[in-house]
Parts: C-alpha cells; sequence; structure tokens
C-alpha cells in the first residue's frame, strides 16, 4: 500500500532534505505546469490516481526485477522527519 504523507517545502528545506536526491519526489518547484489533454485523446488511455499509477509501476518493475536504486535517505531519518511533521 503507498502512503502518501504530504510535507511542503518550508519542512523539507528546514531539515535539509535535498530534493531529487533525498527525497526524489520532492522536486521543490512546480513542474507541473502541462496538460495530458492531447496526449491522453491520441493514445485514447485514461487518467490513473497518483496511488494507482505508483502501484502499478512498483508491480511492473518488481516484475522485470529492476535494481532498487541507491538514494534517499535512510529509514531512521526518515522516521524522524515523519515525527518532527507531526509534533
Amino acid at each position: 500500500m503507498v502512503e502518501i504523507i504530504p510535507l511542503n517545502d518550508a519542512f523539507l528545506t528546514q531539515h535539509e532534505v535535498k530534493a531529487w536526491v533525498d527525497s526524489p519526489l520532492w522536486l521543490n518547484h512546480n513542474y507541473c505546469n502541462y496538460s495530458q489533454v492531447l496526449f491522453l485523446d491520441l493514445i485514447g488511455s485514461q487518467k490513473l490516481s497518483f496511488e494507482k499509477s505508483i502501484q502499478a509501476s512498483i508491480s511492473y518493475y518488481d516484475s522485470i526485477q529492476w535494481p532498487e536504486p541507491k538514494f534517499g535517505i535512510n529509514e531512521t531519518r526518515r522516521v524522524t522527519l515523519l515525527k518532527s511533521a507531526n509534533a
């Protein structure tokens, strides 16, 4: 199951979490200023929710035995950050 925990840019910056390196899904910028309407019309696809997209991606890469990347924060730091966010 995918759990989405929203943390704002200020919190991540304050705790020295680096975008793209420590947290690959945190972009620290609004890079999503585009529309997929034309693309979806051309291929006739349907949009999936973020959660379903992540689950489908994980399943696909597990099925082809894609190696896990070696970046991101360790589990201890992740737990500490989440505790700070909930304080």
